[in-house]
């Protein structure tokens, strides 16, 4: 089996589209009603509640996550803008620049062969912007816990 095969089958393995789909569904306001003046701390604070460590990176206005379980690194990346949130994964293996995976949440979807868009999760307040997250962070840990297990 080749390694897109094999992240073919952790995405089923942990009904990535179908939680993704379910995320959409129950984050899909009107965008009027999003909250597009959110505070960076307080998102940072946010996510650090929910248990990860996480870096602004100004230049591209992203919240970035890194973590290492060799020999993997996992990257995940949180772009809010006008109170839409766009969830991006990469994953590399060996040390960089050996990487195996990357791209928006969407995209994944669209190349696992789901024929329609996934609309991304909006967010009108920080307890919705909370939940979205707990819901991202909890499929994050079980793509890790597929890929860490599916190698050994």
């Amino acid at each position: 089996m080749n390694k897109k095969e094999n992240y073919n089958t952790i995405f089923m393995n942990i009904d990535f589209i179908n939680r993704y789909l379910m995320l959409s569904k129950n984050y899909c306001f009107d965008l009027h009603e999003s909250f597009e003046n959110y505070s960076n701390e307080k998102v940072i604070e946010i996510i650090n509640e929910l248990g990860y460590q996480v870096k602004l990176k100004k230049c591209d206005n992203y919240f970035n996550i890194v973590e290492f379980y060799l020999p993997f690194k996992f990257q995940f990346n949180i772009v809010l803008r006008y109170g839409i949130v766009e969830l991006i994964w990469g994953i590399w293996e060996n040390k960089l620049p050996n990487l195996q995976l990357s791209g928006p949440w969407g995209v994944i979807a669209d190349n696992l062969g789901y024929e329609h868009p996934i609309r991304k999760p909006i967010f009108r307040n920080y307890k919705d912007l909370q939940e979205i997250l707990k819901e991202a962070f909890s499929i994050f840990e079980d793509f890790k816990r597929e890929v860490l297990t599916f190698q050994s």
